[in-house]
C-alpha cells in the first residue's frame, strides 16, 4: 500500500508519529482470530476530510492502495466470502 501511497501528493509515512510499538494494536490484538490475516492501520488526518473534495480525494486513493494490496496478495476482493464471518 504504502508505494501507491507515497506517489500521491500527501505527507505519507510509515509508522509515523507512532507505530506497533507504541501499544497501539489493541483493536487488532481483540479481534484477530487464529487465523493469519493481513491488516494495515491507517490514520487521516481529520482537516483532509472537511471537504467534500477531500473526502473524494482520500477515499479513491485508498481504494486503489487496498485493491492494490490485496491483488499483490491475492486475496479476494469480494466481501462475499465464506471464510470472513458475518460477510454479507
Amino acid at each position: 500500500m504504502m508505494q501507491n501511497m507515497r506517489g500521491s501528493h500527501y505527507d505519507i509515512r510509515l509508522n509515523a508519529p507512532y507505530g506497533p510499538e507504541d501499544g497501539v494494536l489493541h483493536s487488532i490484538e481483540k479481534h484477530l482470530t487464529d487465523k493469519v490475516v493481513p491488516y494495515v492501520m491507517i490514520e487521516i488526518r481529520n482537516d483532509l476530510l472537511a471537504t467534500e473534495t477531500g473526502i473524494a480525494d482520500i477515499s479513491a486513493l485508498l481504494c486503489r492502495s487496498i485493491a492494490d494490496a490485496g491483488t499483490s496478495l491475492d486475496l479476494p476482493l469480494s466481501l462475499d466470502n465464506p471464510e470472513v464471518p458475518n460477510a454479507p
